[in-house]
């Protein structure tokens, strides 16, 4: 994840470095502001898992369904918007799905033709991992757009996602809108890439009859070993809370993962630390953040500041 980070923070910089130069010093009223869409500050109605993703920009007090990315005040007169290359989460393959019976409405019937189902998966990207993305935004006012696309390209290689032509920018005609929210919806390049999720919104915390925490969300989508981040735990129990919501994280545990509920390794238990009853749930409103699903996306958003 570091390394990550800091190869998206190079892009950035390189886009502004190679911008100054080409920017005559007399062009006083050009204004570019650099943004990082981070998918762990998504607003709530976001779906990874058709690949849209929505983030205001705007400053301000997050809440559980809008988490602002931090710009001061709304872009307006925007003449473009530009992104650079970001890391690129591992694709789950396309299910490899079988209906021998029958029974499976909407489905014929569809027997293995195989010996390994996993030599079946599909990719999600098979046109030469060539991904799409829409901005909503600009395709909702499509006669702006001077160039007649509303979206970004790239391809996937070596865990990243590079634009096609080293850095793509979509460029406005005179008199767009101010923008006060980016929707992005990945695609490949026509179909939705799905997307793990990134954020598991409303998890619930429980301490059962062995005094160990267990989380639940449904189909989490978590293995043995994943690095998780916890934030709205609240139990009470000041040493277990710190633990919990640690900046350095969590790893998931191999005891007791189901598709629905999972334990921390190690486990975590509250002992003489505190009375719990069977069954007791623990905090308010719990997000687990998920590192490997986690997205940032560059962008460069240039104004014209007459």
């Amino acid at each position: 994840m570091e390394r990550a980070g800091t190869r998206v923070a190079m892009s950035v910089r390189e886009i502004l470095a190679d911008e100054i130069r080409r920017t005559p010093a007399s062009d006083s009223t050009r204004m570019r502001i650099p943004v990082v869409l981070d998918s762990f500050e998504k607003r709530e109605e976001s779906d990874p898992t058709v690949g849209r993703f929505q983030f205001d920009l705007v400053l301000g007090h997050p809440t559980r369904e809008s988490r602002q990315i931090g710009m001061r005040e709304v872009p307006s007169n925007i003449t473009s918007i530009e992104i650079a290359s970001f890391p690129w989460p591992t694709l789950e393959p396309v299910a490899y799905t079988l209906n021998i019976a029958g029974t499976s409405p909407g489905l014929p019937v569809l027997i293995m033709n195989t010996a390994d189902a996993s030599a079946a998966e599909r990719t999600q990207l098979p046109f030469g991992s060539v991904v799409s993305a829409e901005l909503l935004e600009m395709t909702a006012q499509g006669a702006a757009m001077r160039r007649g696309r509303a979206h970004f390209e790239f391809r996937i290689a070596d865990g990243l996602a590079r634009p096609v032509d080293d850095r793509d920018a979509l460029v406005l005609a005179p008199g767009t809108p101010s923008l006060d929210r980016v929707s992005l919806v990945f695609r490949n390049p026509e179909y939705p890439v799905m997307f793990g999720r990134d954020c598991l919104y409303g998890a619930k915390a429980y301490v059962g009859s062995s005094s160990q925490i267990r989380f639940e969300y449904a189909g989490h989508g978590l293995n043995a070993g994943d690095r998780i981040f916890v934030g709205g735990f609240v139990s009470g129990i000041s040493v277990i809370d710190t633990y919990i919501t640690r900046a350095e994280g969590l790893n998931v545990g191999t005891g007791g993962l189901t598709t629905d509920t999972f334990f921390l390794n190690p486990h975590v238990g509250v002992g003489d630390l505190g009375s719990v009853a069977d069954g007791i749930s623990v905090g308010t409103y719990i997000t687990i953040y998920v590192a490997k699903n986690r997205i940032r996306i560059p962008i460069v958003i240039e104004c014209n500041g007459e």
